[in-house]
């Protein structure tokens, strides 16, 4: 499931404009966990990504989530923010 919720988030973002890839924000990975510190939200999964960058599903309590992506250099950019966050039951648990 892990697989789908990846391959939903980042399949849009690959078949964006350009022009839109320039506009994402992006800094330093400690920067931009403190500008996404008013949502409260925190690691909730992370990997590694086929061309070796850092993947990170962050998540709050009141339902907001980020998916970050942090490059070898250390420069994060937030891939999609969104609301409504829920953990699904697969396979008779939670995942």
């Amino acid at each position: 499931m892990k697989a789908v919720l990846f391959f939903c988030a980042f399949v849009p973002f690959m078949l964006a404009p350009a022009s839109l890839h320039s506009q994402i924000p992006c800094g330093h990975k400690g920067d931009m966990r403190e500008w996404l510190k008013p949502y409260n939200e925190v690691p909730f999964a992370e990997g590694i990504s086929q061309d070796g960058e850092a993947v990170q599903f962050l998540v709050s309590p009141g339902g907001t989530f980020s998916i970050l992506s942090t490059r070898v250099d250390g420069i994060s950019c937030l891939i999609i923010a969104g609301t409504d966050f829920q953990v699904l039951d697969v396979f008779g648990r939670k995942i």
